[in-house]
């Protein structure tokens, strides 16, 4: 597991990087920003190639049934729906998050 959160983070690690030279191919039809795309997606590619290899071997590496992970799965699957339907506040009003420190602060001074 420690190798698949590593990789997984090399691959978080470089989106910054792969952002920046997609927004400077569009932007900027130099020869430089097409290689440099390319050579950033390799890299994140293989990271990717490598996590997913390995998350398929954990059923046979672990010595459970495959039954456990693929139940796992389907519950990891269920709550990622729901997260993704859950309307995120602070994104539908921008003043969300500032009230809600102000009320917080409220409550902190009130108490003492």
């Amino acid at each position: 597991m420690e190798r698949i959160d590593d990789l997984n983070a090399q691959i978080v690690a470089k989106f910054p990087t792969m952002v920046a030279a997609r927004t400077a191919h569009g932007s900027n039809p130099s020869p430089e920003n097409p290689e440099a795309l390319r050579k950033i997606e390799e890299e994140v590619a293989a990271l990717h190639a490598e996590s997913t290899r390995l998350v398929g071997e954990l059923p046979a590496a672990s010595g459970l049934p495959i039954e456990l992970f693929e139940a796992a799965l389907k519950e990891d699957e269920q709550a990622t729906a729901v997260e993704k339907k859950a309307p995120d506040f602070a994104s539908l009003n921008p003043g969300y998050k500032e009230a809600g420190l102000r009320l917080l602060h409220f409550e902190e001074g009130y108490k003492r």
